[in-house]
């Protein structure tokens, strides 16, 4: 009697805040003034995190003050403050207070709030091939991307502040309250913060395995940092812990981390210290899958030959693949890298790379490369980008990663079926698909987990999670559109900090939506499994219980999401509608253990 009292008590708390969040999503709520200290005169609004604040956007006739989030238990939830001044202001200080459960007392501490100032990027032209509907903003013109973290910020006009919250897994569920203090030159702003905590928690295992791929020339360069120095692994230290943060699964590995020493009497010596250092820091961060960079490139490779007291490195390129010297060079590379893998224990969960983005032109070369990874690494899993159809990738890649919006292949099978069915977003695509270009709207981004679940995938890779390259030999932070090579953004979905005390990379708006894809998808994961087997379980329910109620609640709910959720074309373009399905998936979520598994 306990738990159906609990029940109801609970539905018809979600019940009204149902009411509430819908007219919180749909901008209708009363204004209410933030409560300030005398001094300049601020317009004060709280707004979507799906929302991009550019310098022009104007004043809402009506404003939200106050905060107000819903969240699972180890789940991010940010939401951004616009701040709008007629004269210059600066922002001193933004603090925290502590969440406190004033039911029983428990906190949130405020170690577990961050916040950041978006700052903006110049784009000259938007991405091709692209309606203007799928299109923000106004080119040429600033657009908020990138998120840093300092301490003050002086701007008139517009301008708006990231908050994000960080629930750990063991706080219990119930409603915090606190507030935001923002600090300007002669003004405080006191922003009320209600967060309310769903009964459920996020895995800490993504269910969708997920590669942005890192790309650690590009730290060299950007950094000036030399591998294997202090400097570099600590950097490369703190994207392991943002790609953990934000849910990536699988992190690409370059081999040139093994330094592979040929010796004049036909001998052969590894050093496997780097490697080993880099395996190290990702498995550290919980990392499942560590993915072998491409043996077409170069920079794949460190071979050397000892010169005098030091060393002269040798030229190496995928197209020596075809030769005998080269394929001997790979053999002993990777028969060597497959007793290594053992060692580490990472041998059952390593994915090689062949060539990316093969053609018929090159099958013959690619099966041959194929065969020769087989012999030298029994077992080992070969994954790689192609739209080439199934019947013509025999003898190449068991996870073909096709493109969005292309044919799906069938989910590998045999001692391959564990990786599933991957897909990838690239350069070409455009328009109405989605993806995480910065004249896109943020939606498209944290769209591709949310599609990736309607169409059954378990893995989406990118190429460019730093690929700060830029031929102009500017900064990405001067040139997101890589000198008109790449639509803006295509390459990277961070920034190289701008602030060499610190080094850590400087996230995104793009790189912030996806990541509440990913935590939408384990919403969607949790109620397709949770409403499985309550249906499993109705025969043995009483006939009017309210797990009944809440069974028929998860069938409707996941029928209206497929209804929205079509196809890598069709899909929901407002936030609005995204956030309100999201809300009600944690009030189905809420209640579902009382009911899984009761007879």
């Amino acid at each position: 009697m306990g738990n159906r009292l609990c029940i109801f008590s609970v539905s018809a708390t979600l019940f009204k805040y149902y009411i509430i969040i819908s007219l919180l999503i749909l901008s209708t709520s009363i204004f209410i003034p933030p409560r300030r200290a005398s001094g300049e005169s601020l317009k004060v609004d709280v707004v979507s995190p799906l929302i991009r604040v550019f310098p022009t956007t104007p004043p809402k006739n009506k404003s939200r003050t106050s905060i107000e989030i819903w969240s699972a238990r180890n789940e991010y939830e940010s939401t951004q403050i616009v701040l709008q001044a007629n004269k210059e202001v600066t922002v001193d200080d933004v603090l925290m207070s502590e969440l406190t459960n004033m039911k029983n007392g428990a906190i949130i501490s405020i170690k577990n709030f961050s916040y950041a100032f978006p700052e903006y990027v110049f784009i000259g032209k938007h991405t091709p091939e692209t309606p203007l509907a799928e299109l923000d903003g106004v080119v040429p013109g600033l657009y908020p991307d990138p998120l840093e973290k300092k301490p003050s910020l002086r701007f008139s006009g517009t301008r708006s502040i990231w908050l994000t919250w960080y629930v750990p897994q063991n706080t219990m569920p119930g409603d915090y309250e606190g507030q935001v203090l923002v600090h300007t030159s002669g003004d405080l702003l006191k922003i009320p913060v209600v967060l309310h905590v769903w009964n459920f928690t996020l895995p800490e295992k993504p269910s969708l395995y997920v590669t942005n791929w890192l790309h650690d020339s590009k730290i060299e360069f950007s950094y000036q940092v030399q591998r294997g120095s202090k400097s570099y692994w600590d950097i490369v230290e703190k994207i392991a812990n943002d790609m953990q943060a934000h849910r990536q699964s699988v992190i690409f590995t370059p081999l040139n981390l093994i330094r592979m020493t040929e010796y004049y009497d036909g001998t052969y010596e590894f050093d496997f210290r780097d490697y080993e250092k880099w395996i190290e820091i990702f498995k550290k961060n919980r990392f499942q899958v560590f993915e072998g960079s491409r043996l077409d490139q170069h920079e794949s490779y460190y071979i050397r030959r000892p010169v005098g007291l030091s060393f002269k490195r040798l030229d190496f390129s995928g197209s020596q693949l075809n030769t005998a010297a080269g394929q001997k060079y790979l053999t002993l590379l990777l028969q060597a890298l497959y007793q290594e893998n053992i060692k580490l224990g990472i041998q059952d969960r390593y994915l090689q790379h062949i060539f990316d983005e093969a053609g018929p032109e090159k099958t013959h070369l690619y099966q041959e490369i194929a065969a020769l990874v087989r012999r030298a690494m029994p077992g080992v899993t070969i994954i790689d980008t192609s739209d080439m159809p199934e019947e013509k990738r025999t003898g190449m890649m068991d996870i073909p990663v096709t493109l969005i919006g292309r044919p799906v292949g069938k989910t590998p099978t045999g001692p391959h079926a564990k990786w599933g069915k991957w897909w990838y977003t690239s350069v070409s695509t455009k328009g109405k698909y989605p993806n995480r270009f910065i004249d896109y709207p943020l939606m498209k981004s944290r769209m591709i987990p949310w599609i990736s679940w309607r169409e059954g995938m378990t893995g989406y890779l990118q190429y460019g999670y730093n690929w700060w390259y830029t031929p102009s030999g500017k900064s990405p932070w001067e040139d997101v559109e890589q000198t008109g090579k790449y639509p803006p953004g295509d390459g990277f979905i961070v920034y190289p900090s701008r602030n060499r005390l610190d080094n850590a990379p400087v996230s995104s708006l793009r790189w912030e939506a996806f990541r509440d894809g990913m935590e939408d998808y384990e919403y969607l994961t949790q109620l397709e499994k949770g409403t499985k087997k309550m249906q499993e379980d109705g025969e043995r329910t009483a006939p009017n219980s309210e797990c009944k109620m809440l069974r028929e609640q998860a069938v409707g709910l996941l029928k209206e999401i497929h209804a929205k959720l079509i196809s890598a074309e069709n899909y929901p373009r407002d936030y609005q509608s995204v956030e309100l399905f999201r809300f009600r998936m944690g009030a189905v979520l809420n209640n579902m253990d009382q009911c899984v598994g009761k007879n």
